[in-house]
C-alpha cells in the first residue's frame, strides 16, 4: 500500500467526501459556520453548487442537494423543492429531521412548512435533544432567520437567565446550547447583562478547571471531581458568541495549551481543532489535524479541514 503524506491524504478525504455526499451517505455541511466560511480553501462555493447540480442530474441526495441549491437560485428550484416535501409528506412523512433544512427555505406560508415548523407540532422548541427533532427544526430556522422563530426564541432565552437563582444545570444544558445555535445573532437579540452572564459562568468554570488540572498533573485528583464540562468547548463557545478577549486569554493560557487534546480533554467532537485552524497555525495543531485524519474514520474530513486551513497559512507566509 502506498503512504501518502498529509497534503495527498487531504485531498483524498476531500475527494471521498464529495463522492459520499453525491450519494447521500454523509452529512451536509453547507450550512455549518464552523466547516464552511467564507473562502474555505477545502471547498469553495462553486464546488458546493456543484456537486449539488451533480445530485438532482443523478437523481441522487435530491433533499441535501435542494437546501443548498435554493440559496443560489431559489426561483429555478422552488417548485422542485415544494413537489419533493409534498411527496415526502404524502409518503407518510417520516424521518421528519431530514427535511426540516429544505422546509424551512420554503416560502412561510408553504402548507407543510406551517405544519411540520410551527409550534402546534413541537411541544417544545428549546428542548436540548441533540440531533434529536426539535434540535434539528430549531437550527434549520435560526439558519433562514425566521424573525418570528429567533424573538420566540430570544424572549425564552431571556427570561430564563432572569430568573436570579437559576441553576447551573439550567444554564449549561438548557440556555447555553440555544445561545450557541443562536451565534452572533444572539448579540442583537439577547440582553447585554444576559449574555454577560452566561460569558461569567464560562469563565468562572475555567477558571476551576485551571485549578482542577493542575491538581490532576500533581497526582492528586479524584477521578469523579469534574461536574462540569464548559472548559472543553470555551474556544467554541467564545468563537460563535464573539468572545474575541477569551480567545485572546486562551492563546495565551499555557495550562489550556498543555490540556488541549489530552486525555483531560478529548476534544471528540473536533470543535477546538475547527475553531483554531481558523486563527492559529502551530506544529502540534497540524498533528492533531493529521491524526484526526487518519484515525478518525467518522470525522476525518474534519481533520482535512484543518489541514487544508493550515496549509494556507503556510502558504501566506511564503
Amino acid at each position: 500500500m502506498i503512504k501518502l503524506n498529509n497534503d495527498q491524504l487531504s485531498k483524498k478525504v476531500i475527494s471521498e467526501y464529495w463522492e459520499a455526499f453525491i450519494s447521500g451517505s454523509t452529512w451536509n455541511f453547507f450550512s455549518s459556520m464552523l466547516r464552511n466560511q467564507i473562502n474555505e480553501p477545502w471547498a469553495t462555493r462553486e464546488d458546493w453548487f456543484e456537486h449539488a447540480k451533480a445530485c438532482v442530474e443523478n437523481d441522487t441526495n435530491i433533499t441535501q442537494a435542494l437546501e443548498i441549491l435554493l440559496v443560489e437560485d431559489k426561483e429555478e428550484y422552488l417548485d422542485f423543492a415544494q413537489r419533493i416535501v409534498s411527496e415526502w409528506h404524502e409518503r407518510g412523512a417520516h424521518d421528519a429531521y431530514y427535511y426540516y433544512e429544505l422546509m424551512a427555505k420554503l416560502p412561510c406560508d408553504n402548507t407543510f412548512r406551517r405544519k411540520y415548523l410551527s409550534s402546534d407540532f413541537f411541544v417544545d422548541f428549546t428542548k436540548n435533544d441533540e440531533w434529536g427533532e426539535s434540535d434539528s427544526a430549531r437550527k434549520a430556522l435560526i439558519n433562514v432567520d425566521d424573525q418570528h422563530f429567533l424573538e420566540f426564541l430570544a424572549e425564552f432565552i431571556n427570561k430564563s437567565l432572569s430568573v436570579v437563582n437559576i441553576s447551573d444545570d439550567e444554564i449549561e444544558y438548557n440556555v447555553l446550547p440555544l445561545l450557541i445555535d443562536l451565534g452572533r445573532k444572539s448579540g442583537d437579540l439577547v440582553s447585554k447583562d444576559n449574555l454577560d452572564r452566561v460569558k461569567r459562568f464560562c469563565l468562572d468554570y475555567l477558571k476551576k478547571d485551571e485549578v482542577i488540572f493542575n491538581r490532576y498533573l500533581d497526582g492528586c485528583l479524584d477521578e469523579d471531581e469534574r461536574q462540569i464540562w464548559v472548559g472543553d468547548n470555551i474556544a467554541y463557545y467564545a468563537w460563535v458568541l464573539g468572545w474575541d478577549d477569551i480567545i485572546l486569554e486562551l492563546k495565551n493560557s499555557e495550562w489550556y495549551w498543555m490540556s488541549l487534546f489530552s486525555e483531560w480533554w478529548d476534544d471528540t467532537s473536533n470543535n477546538n481543532l475547527l475553531v483554531w485552524s481558523l486563527c492559529k497555525n502551530e506544529d502540534f495543531l497540524k498533528k492533531r489535524a493529521a491524526y484526526v485524519m487518519k484515525h478518525d474514520e467518522y470525522c476525518k474530513l474534519d481533520g482535512a479541514i484543518a489541514w487544508e486551513r493550515f496549509r494556507r497559512m503556510d502558504d501566506e507566509k511564503t
